[in-house]
């Protein structure tokens, strides 16, 4: 032990004994971090080419917008109109054989003045940054019109713990988010949750939701029902 320590100062001295210190400590760092996950099955492997940078709606397009949400569940379709200003929204869900009204402040969502859970599905929705911000990137492609399509993939496991602290600790194919971008705003997301919806107990093999954004800025005052 005394030659090791000896050895350690001498190598300190001089640029590539350092240099030969600093490879040593991370690779005994990870060989240790490899007999853990052997030991401990809760220690999972991390994907290196997961999405690094933290993604907000907002920073594209503020906080003054329309939206129109499209939810295909097993062929039934339902979509969302609505319109954001500030921190609140005014949105109508049409499920084909009826319509909901819905207003929203802040975090908290009412229906005829009443506060109310969120409705589906906003429960996803309202987690969108966290979602992009934990997925893996997979690709971009862009195009001479100044459209750029980001793909991402996200495993059920991650969505599940993000939206409803549920784990899906199965072989599973990843879902999807596609970001389509263009010069200065995110024009549309696309969620294809097909592996989430089935875990869940969601759907039976698919579900897709598309969420398209315009006339930026252009929301007037929203009247708030419940003052």
């Amino acid at each position: 032990m005394k030659k090791v320590v000896e050895l350690i100062k001498e190598l300190r001295k001089t640029p590539r004994g350092k240099a030969i210190l600093f490879f040593a400590f991370y690779l005994v760092f990870f060989l240790v971090l490899a007999i853990l996950a052997r030991i401990n099955p809760g220690v999972r492997e991390v994907n290196m080419e997961s999405n690094k940078e933290q993604f907000y709606l907002s920073t594209y397009n503020g906080f003054n917008y329309n939206y129109k949400y499209t939810i295909n569940i097993d062929g039934k379709v339902s979509t969302i109109t609505g319109k954001k200003k500030d921190l609140v929204e005014e949105f109508t869900i049409d499920y084909g054989d009826s319509k909901e009204s819905y207003y929203k402040s802040g975090n908290a969502y009412y229906k005829d003045n009443v506060t109310i859970d969120a409705p589906f599905p906003f429960v996803i929705i309202d987690n969108l940054d966290l979602l992009v911000g934990f997925s893996y990137y997979e690709s971009t492609t862009n195009y001479n019109s100044g459209k750029e399509v980001l793909r991402y993939k996200i495993s059920s496991d991650t969505i599940g713990n993000i939206v409803n602290g549920k784990e899906y600790d199965v072989e599973e194919i990843p879902n999807d988010i596609i970001i389509t971008k263009n010069d200065k705003f995110i024009d549309s997301i696309d969620l294809v949750l097909n592996s989430y919806c089935t875990l869940s107990n969601t759907c039976t093999n698919n579900m897709k939701i598309t969420m398209d954004f315009y006339d930026f800025g252009n929301v007037g005052e929203i009247e708030n029902p419940i003052s």
